[in-house]
């Protein structure tokens, strides 16, 4: 009766992480801005590691968890990188305001007539 508890968490937990992994591939493929896709790579790693997890616990092992963390250290500082340099703001560039100097005519207003 146990074993078939253990079975079906194990699948409940395989399906969970399944749905993430998808999710985060789908955010990945479909996202343009830096930052959303690092947190798809994120959702993506957090399904693996929860397959990860379910199978060491099935098995009554911790490996796979603790290999699923030494990953996730790696990835994280990565990220951790890139989510500052996206939130890092950029001066204004002032190629639109171009001195008057080199307007035309035209584009400052001097022949409009009246």
């Amino acid at each position: 009766m146990i074993l078939l508890q253990a079975t079906a968490v194990l699948h409940q937990n395989l399906m969970i992480g399944i749905i993430l992994i998808a999710v985060g591939y789908l955010g990945m493929l479909l996202q343009r801005h830096r930052l959303a896709t690092v947190f798809s790579l994120l959702i993506w790693l957090q399904g693996a590691g929860l397959m990860l997890a379910a199978f060491a616990e099935y098995q009554g092992s911790r490996a796979q968890t603790v290999f699923f963390l030494f990953v996730l250290f790696l990835v994280m500082l990565p990220a951790a990188a890139l989510a500052v340099l996206s939130l890092r703001r950029k001066s204004p560039e002032t190629d639109t305001d171009a001195p008057a100097e080199t307007k035309s005519p035209v584009e400052r207003g001097a022949g409009s007539g009246g």
